[in-house]
């Protein structure tokens, strides 16, 4: 006995999120009302809506560096802050619901256009099937084509962490000057680290 995928009919008034590239399926009962990008395979809540952390540093800048004027202002520009935060975090939500989203769950991590509600879902069955010698030999011979010599592994890796180095390179580059404004902005520079004290 060899197992097979087989799509199965669901129960009544139930559909499943089925993945039409990988042949899987990802969400099972799937409510087809719900928008797509609202499906749990394609989302968590901490993608969707902005945490405290991307809104802190915008406010905390414009806090600091107009400090003098928050404090002898009136509730106009305390209401224009509070624009500016909501505005923020508006567009960080628009910017994620915008994005593509990748399935969770099926193997190929595929978009939200590859999958469908169906009234079948994906299942493997046990099935008999004969198999000849020559199918099995030419499924090894295929397998053993794919695999990487040593050589080529080595030069993958190296590749990849070549790679590696140079986004945190890059990634360096973008949080210097974010440092450095801070460092300037700081209402008390450089405090004492934990052995100085």
């Amino acid at each position: 006995k060899v197992p097979k995928k087989k799509r199965i009919e669901v129960h009544t008034y139930q559909t499943a999120l089925n993945c039409s590239k990988c042949e899987v399926t990802c969400h099972y009962p799937c409510n087809p009302n719900l928008w797509m990008d609202f499906c749990p395979v394609f989302w968590r809540s901490e993608e969707f809506f902005p945490t405290m952390s991307d809104i802190a540093l915008p406010l905390t800048i414009a806090f600091i560096s107009n400090h003098s004027k928050i404090l002898n202002t009136t509730a106009a520009v305390a209401a224009a802050v509070t624009a500016g935060v909501v505005s923020t975090a508006t567009s960080v939500l628009v910017r994620n619901i915008s994005t593509g989203r990748a399935c969770k769950v099926c193997p190929g991590k595929c978009a939200t256009t590859d999958h469908a509600n169906e009234l079948t879902k994906w299942m493997y069955v046990q099935e008999e099937e004969t198999r000849t010698l020559h199918d099995i030999r030419k499924k090894y011979d295929d397998a053993m084509a794919k695999t990487l010599s040593f050589e080529e592994l080595k030069n993958a890796l190296q590749g990849e962490a070549e790679q590696l180095k140079f986004e945190i390179i890059k990634a360096m580059d973008e949080i210097t000057p974010c440092a450095n404004l801070l460092k300037k902005i700081a209402l008390r520079g450089d405090p004492l680290s934990t052995p100085e004290y």
